[in-house]
């Protein structure tokens, strides 16, 4: 993984404003961030500026009920370090609602990883 320089690190927090999603999921057990779109092309662009994630997809919804939807694709990291560095990295060009997840999601790996250096960002 690699953090992107600060014009791409910048698109990259808005990206995850408007489209991310930062997640503790199974019971407590582990953390994820995404970008769920219809534009892969965006999120090939992401994954080459964080040399990290995965895209899966295409998803395709009902065409009965939804006949004009494109299919989606989704680009995750799922490696908790990794996610712990990109929710550091972002935080600061992010808005209060994002803000509030990404510092759960960051107070969660340091409680898991037993650090001591607290990242509280507020």
């Amino acid at each position: 993984m690699k953090i992107p320089n600060l014009e791409d690190l910048k698109y990259s927090a808005g990206l995850l404003e408007g489209e991310g999603s930062f997640q503790i999921l199974k019971n407590d057990r582990t953390i994820r961030i995404g970008i769920t779109m219809n534009d892969k092309d965006v999120l090939d662009y992401i994954q080459s500026l964080w040399d990290s994630g995965h895209i899966y997809g295409p998803y395709f919804r009902d065409p009965v009920k939804y006949p004009h939807c494109n299919p989606s694709w989704r680009w995750q990291i799922s490696r908790q370090k990794e996610v712990y560095e990109v929710c550091v990295a972002v935080y600061p060009f992010m808005g209060i609602r994002r803000k509030t997840q990404i510092q759960k999601v960051i107070d969660w790996f340091e409680i898991k990883e037993n650090l001591h250096a607290t990242t509280k960002m507020r």
